[in-house]
């Protein structure tokens, strides 16, 4: 029996890869990766959905996202010693760049907490395009004014 045989049932090693290469190999590994991606993709979007709530339900979004990056970062540490292939460190350090620019908008809202839920109240109570339009151009005037600088 050659060195690139298979094993009954087994997937054949393409020739020239060590047996740890093999297809299959760690697969253990694989499917522990496969799930912490998983579970960051499914935080980040219940933390988006979370973010179209009224104020006082959006902050559950911060905490989705914060456990999200929490794994997605566990995912990333797990594909880059499961030498799960540059395509899965790629994406999933693109998800975290993403995730952490998500994160950074849901702490602005949170900084902006009274302005944002002032406009929620004015958008609301507005019956026409004109009036809803009045509240963005408010909540916008107040926001250029609590910044510094203005």
């Amino acid at each position: 029996m050659n060195d690139r045989s298979a094993p009954p049932g087994g997937p054949r090693r393409p020739p020239g890869l060590p047996p740890s290469a093999a297809p299959g190999g760690d697969r253990g590994a694989a499917v522990a990766t496969a799930r912490l991606a998983l579970r960051f993709g499914l935080l980040v979007v219940a933390g988006l959905v979370a973010m179209s709530l009224p104020l006082p339900w959006r902050v559950g979004g911060l905490v989705f996202v914060v456990l999200g990056l929490v794994a997605g970062i566990m995912a990333l540490r797990s594909a880059a010693r499961a030498s799960a292939g540059a395509g899965a460190v790629v994406v999933l350090s693109l998800g975290l760049v993403a995730t952490a620019l998500v994160l950074g908008v849901q702490l602005l809202l949170l900084a902006v907490w009274p302005l944002t839920a002032d406009l929620e109240r004015c958008q609301a109570s507005a019956l026409t395009e004109r009036a809803e339009r009045a509240c963005q151009a408010d909540f916008t005037r107040s926001v250029e004014s609590w910044l510094p600088g203005r």
